[in-house]
């Protein structure tokens, strides 16, 4: 299918997509950015997600789908150690992109919604995750919709 750099608010969903991917770090904590909006969005998800973190069942590069009947699914990669103290992992979110990747086809799932993954708190280069969405998904058979700005309520 595609890949289309929009901007906009994700969680609009004006593109029907069926999931969402975002970045988490392994200390349970979705404190800031769009993670903070996950989490206040899929309070059950935060739970699970915050238990896999205290019993360290989440690594770098892990995947943590949350399906849902009645919203997007979530996709939340493992891309950072620490909320605060360090820069998310290029070679992580790699790892996780194909995680996802594979359970969208497992799953049927056939579009996906995301940010410029890491790019905010995680500190990595807007360049190098763009050209690694390209990379990964200008090729592949699903509909790819990445916000690379923010606009509220469009």
């Amino acid at each position: 299918m595609s890949i289309d750099f929009v901007s906009g608010d994700i969680f609009e969903n004006r593109h029907n997509v069926q999931s969402i991917a975002h970045g988490v770090n392994l200390d349970g904590v979705m404190g800031a950015g769009i993670a903070k909006k996950v989490r206040l969005r899929y309070l059950a998800m935060f739970s699970l997600y915050a238990d896999y973190c205290r019993h360290k069942r989440l690594k770098l590069g892990d995947v943590l789908l949350w399906p849902d009947g009645c919203h997007p699914w979530v996709f939340n990669i493992a891309t950072q150690e620490h909320a605060i103290r360090n820069t998310a992992s290029l070679a992580a979110l790699h790892e996780g992109l194909h995680t996802m990747m594979m359970y969208m086809s497992q799953h049927r799932l056939q579009s996906v919604a995301m940010p410029l993954i890491g790019t905010g708190i995680g500190g990595l280069g807007i360049d190098d995750v763009r050209r690694m969405f390209i990379e990964a998904f200008t090729h592949w058979d699903k509909q790819v919709i990445v916000y690379d700005e923010y606009v509220s309520g469009e």
